[in-house]
């Protein structure tokens, strides 16, 4: 629920119990309690109840005439109740009453005859008993589950006894206290309840389940021992944004009625739904089914006359309709906790979770992570509210982009089902001639010696045409070879789905000579190499040296059979060199694969304001290098670069007329063929962080060793702004005099300033003030949670050193 008119914060977002109070006023469903209560300082009004129940039935009466005949009347009763309750956590009181109705409408004539008695309606209006509910309750299991007790009490306010009071309204004759049944107990009446609340909640789909379980005992009336009774019960509600549906069953059972003078025992069956509209308000609507017999046995209740609390007989249905409001008393307004991003990818087709998608929110400073392998799920932490863009993307599949909005402290969830790419295969076609005359060669085969998986092609024997299908896009060699002549080869690049056209024109085939040839390319990426040297050197002969284009091909002819030293070499790279065996008439593809002699890998640094996340433009100067300044893009705070392999201190001073930012230094780590990304968070005058879990000794400043991990915290931040000026600021609670906590806040705030210069920082960075207790963030703070809340330690950035 949202703070103005919340009542119960954790709804949906700390998966904890759905909020509506029970006919009695506490928290619960219909007349079954809940082991909980809304969590906060909160005023119940329970504004309007409503049950009730009409039923016709068969009943013998005289006739003006003297006989009997049997007679279709209808009777119902119905009861309004209201009430005002108060909660805390964990304990929670409610006060109750009600007004009550019960009816009689007499069939006035059957079969020709009338009634004896000329009052065809009967009536009896009153007011019931004031019920008093005392509840307290206790989490466990991170609040999953509940434990409780509640202490319930009857005040007999109401009207008792069958007395005609009215004999000229319209409906016939009106009684005090009931006509069914007593509207009263007549008697003080106690009783209690033993409590227990289970959530089961899943959170990749933000719905919740509760269960509550009722076991107690009630005396009904003090003065009747018949009238004890055993009370039992359990419901059922899960959550469902504002709609919550509910199921309960709950019984009270006589423990010495063994005349069953009072009938069965009553167990109501309810079925209903309840709307949680957020702002406090909630509404009930459900039907009810008794069931237990009231019709037959000595009953006492059989009247007129009743002196019993249940109607003598059964409803076929009763009918709630409630309407509650909620209060919320103000407090001190808080930060708003942060959200999260909740994200579920399935294939579009086939709904099955994708193991291998990656989801990032850069907006926030999430870069790519993978969701569960088994489950397609993952959820993004620390999300401040807003509205941010998510990108998922998976192989195989197209990329996709979509909007969220993060409430404060809320859950954003996402179903994405990403669609698959379309086919990419390419097709090559062409045709195979000589190179002297045009004709086209009949028996010449194209194949892809690079590629795998691609066989062998056969020309077409008339037309010397070939194709070749389901060739992957990318950069291939394709050769053509025919008998008695020379094979050719070519290099081709294809896109995604193209279809691609070639010719060969082969020479014949030089018996004496062998030719030599190729492609040199970069074996990190298979990209091609233009302007690399080749020589052949060392044989009987010595054949003229090639470069290769820009395709990366070389051609070497015209060279004598036998054994050489072959070299290949190109600028940024390292040389290779082997030897080969030259046969008479031999064609030898030889690819060069070329290591750069600078591994390098990929360096990506995002800038952004630490408080608010949105990225800021920043020149980037990388310390003891010779790489340039660069800058980031202002829209996303990013820039990337292909840098040289190694470690890299990255000092980031912010652009763009933004002031107030200081300088910030970080680290990474860059490895060949791996993309490193650094995020630099920048601070800015006023920034503030603060430390609850920097532990002292009790009512003292000494450091206790469980304070270490925050302590490296803040040092880890001195030394990513190593031009920051902070203020070390101590708080207390309410706890002590106003001297003694100013003294102890001083001497904390000392302690961590001294731990900091001990641990590298200058002291000309460091100011240490004690606040005591004079800026509370809880006031008052009664409870020891609340001042734990103010027991504190805060970094506040005040500037830069020299300014």
């Amino acid at each position: 629920m949202k703070g103005k008119g919340a009542i119960f914060v954790a709804l949906m977002t700390s998966a904890l119990w759905a909020y509506g109070p029970s006919y009695l006023t506490v928290e619960g469903v219909q007349r079954v309690f809940s082991a909980t209560t809304p969590g906060m300082n909160g005023l119940i009004i329970n504004m309007i109840r409503l049950n009730g129940s009409v039923n016709n039935f068969d009943t013998l009466d005289l006739t003006e005439s003297g006989s009997y005949i049997e007679f279709r009347d209808s009777r119902g009763y119905g009861d309004l109740w209201f009430g005002l309750g108060y909660s805390v956590p964990w304990f929670e009181v409610g006060l109750t009453g009600n007004a009550k109705g019960d009816a009689w409408d007499k069939q006035g004539e059957r079969s020709g005859q009338s009634r004896q008695d000329s009052y065809n309606r009967s009536s009896a209006p009153g007011w019931g008993d004031m019920n008093l509910v005392i509840k307290g309750c206790y989490p466990l299991a991170n609040k999953q589950i509940g434990l409780g007790a509640a202490y319930e009490m009857t005040f007999p306010t109401g009207d008792k006894g069958f007395e005609v009071i009215d004999t000229t309204d319209t409906w016939g004759i009106r009684t005090k206290g009931g006509f069914w049944r007593t509207f009263t107990y007549g008697d003080l009446s106690f009783g209690g309840r033993f409590l227990m609340s289970y959530m089961l909640w899943r959170e990749e789909y933000m719905q919740a389940l509760a269960v509550h379980l009722n076991l107690g005992y009630n005396t009904k009336s003090i003065g009747d021992k018949t009238d004890d009774v055993f009370t039992g019960g359990i419901a059922i509600m899960p959550s469902l944004g504002l709609f919550k549906p509910f199921i309960e069953v709950y019984t009270e059972q006589f423990v010495r009625d063994t005349a069953s003078r009072h009938g069965d025992g009553p167990t109501y069956g309810t079925l209903g739904f309840r709307l949680d509209f957020g702002n406090g308000l909630v509404m009930d609507f459900a039907g009810e089914k008794m069931f237990g017999d009231r019709e037959t046995g000595n009953l006492d209740n059989k009247g007129p006359n009743p002196d019993f609390w249940l109607p003598s007989w059964k409803p076929t249905w009763a009918g709630w309709f409630a309407l509650n409001y909620t209060y919320v008393f103000t407090k001190p307004q808080r930060k708003p906790a942060p959200g999260a991003i909740a994200v579920a990818v399935m294939d579009d087709e086939t709904k099955k979770a994708i193991g291998d998608a990656t989801v990032a929110v850069p907006e926030a400073g999430k870069m790519p992570k993978q969701v569960n392998p088994a489950t397609g799920f993952i959820k993004i932490d620390s999300v401040p509210a807003g509205q941010y863009t998510v990108q998922v993307t998976a192989p195989g599949y197209e990329a996709y982009a979509g909007v969220a909005i993060v409430e404060a402290g809320g859950i954003a969830q996402m179903n994405v089902f990403l669609k698959r790419t379309k086919p990419t295969e390419c097709v090559v076609v062409g045709r195979v001639v000589d190179a002297e005359t045009g004709a086209p060669i009949g028996n010449a085969v194209i194949t892809f010696p690079q590629t795998t998986g691609m066989g062998v092609f056969n020309v077409e024997a008339q037309a010397g045409s070939f194709k070749a299908e389901r060739v992957p896009p990318g950069t291939h060699t394709i050769q053509a070879a025919a008998p008695g002549y020379q094979p050719s080869s070519q290099m081709i690049t294809l896109k995604a789905g193209e279809s691609y056209t070639v010719e060969f024109k082969l020479a014949k085939e030089t018996p004496n000579v062998a030719v030599v040839t190729g492609r040199v390319y970069n074996v990190k990426d298979n990209t091609s190499i233009a302007s690399a040297y080749i020589t052949i050197t060392g044989g009987p002969s010595q054949p003229s040296p090639a470069s290769s284009g820009s395709d990366g091909i070389y051609r070497i002819e015209n060279v004598a059979p036998g054994t050489y030293t072959i070299k290949c070499t190109a600028p940024g790279y390292k040389e290779v060199s082997e030897v080969i065996n030259l046969a008479k008439g031999q064609v030898l593809i030889k690819d060069f694969p070329l290591t750069p002699s600078v591994t390098k890998g990929m360096l990506v640094v995002q800038v952004v304001d630490k408080k608010t996340g949105n990225p800021l433009p920043a020149n980037l100067t990388f310390v003891g290098t010779s790489l340039p300044v660069a800058a980031t893009d202002p829209s996303t705070g990013v820039w990337q670069g292909e840098v040289p392999t190694g470690t890299y201190t990255v000092n980031a001073v912010v652009t763009g007329g933004l002031t107030g930012y200081v300088p910030a230094v970080k680290t990474a780590v860059v490895n060949e063929g791996q993309a490193t990304e650094l995020r630099i968070e920048m601070v800015k005058k006023g920034l503030t962080m603060t430390f609850r879990n920097i532990y002292f000794k009790k009512a003292s400043a000494v450091l206790l060793p469980t304070a270490d991990p925050a302590l490296n915290e803040i040092l880890t931040f001195m030394n990513e702004n190593p031009t920051a000026k902070v203020e070390i600021q101590g708080h207390t609670s309410t706890e002590g005099t106003t001297e003694y906590n100013q003294k102890l806040s001083q001497d904390r705030a000392n302690s961590v300033r001294s731990w900091l210069i001990q641990h590298g920082v200058s002291a000309e960075r460091l100011v240490a003030v004690g606040y005591g207790e004079s800026q509370p963030e809880v006031y008052p703070d009664n409870t020891e949670a609340e001042r734990e809340l103010n027991r504190r330690v805060v970094i506040k950035v005040i500037g830069e050193v020299g300014q």
